[in-house]
């Protein structure tokens, strides 16, 4: 979970807050889709193949999702996520001459 929390860090700083979001809401599917999936698969039947069948969907989603990660993962800062050091300085100015109006 660490790891997870300190990738959005890595990929993008100023993007953070909005990756974490993101991937948090996408993180909730399987919230709701899960007890379905498991009520449909034991609808009747709860018996030990029933729930192996669980275990196997389970099993293929975890290992899709390592292998995915293991592909394309990684924890470079990604190049759309770079501020060139004009836009950084203008933004900094803007800011510096606002605050000074307002304390003028």
């Amino acid at each position: 979970m660490s790891g997870f929390g300190a990738n959005h860090l890595d990929l993008a700083p100023i993007y953070a807050g909005t990756l974490m979001g993101l991937a948090n809401t996408l993180a909730t599917i399987p919230g709701f889709l899960g007890p379905q999936v498991v009520g449909t698969l034991t609808y009747h039947q709860s018996t030990r193949g029933q729930w192996q069948k669980v275990f196997y969907v389970t099993t293929a989603i975890y290992c899709f999702g390592a292998a995915t990660f293991m592909v394309f993962g990684s924890g470079r800062h990604q190049d759309w996520a770079v501020v060139s050091e004009n836009v950084t300085s203008d933004i900094h100015n803007e800011e510096l001459e606002q605050n000074l109006g307002e304390w003028s």
